[in-house]
């Protein structure tokens, strides 16, 4: 946890962490200016930091031009 947020770390490095809002997740990259990104996914104009917005619409379909390359969204399977 860094800042309230689940953060990924290598070692003792942090490089991502996860923020979700009502309508989007973000998936931060501390470093992400350092990043390539050939799609141009990667959102911000800090120094340093870069997100990504992977956003949901109705019934889980996704919107704008994150959808070819984010992953496809989790499913469950009801049982009984």
């Amino acid at each position: 946890m860094h800042d309230g947020h689940p953060t990924a770390c290598v070692g003792d490095a942090a490089f991502a962490y996860v923020d979700a809002f009502r309508a989007h997740v973000n998936v931060g990259f501390f470093h992400g200016a350092a990043l390539d990104d050939p799609a141009g996914l990667l959102e911000g104009t800090g120094k340093r930091m870069r997100h990504v917005k992977p956003s949901l619409g109705p019934a889980g379909q996704r919107r704008g031009p994150e959808r070819a390359h984010s992953p496809r969204p989790m499913t469950t399977s009801g049982g009984a």
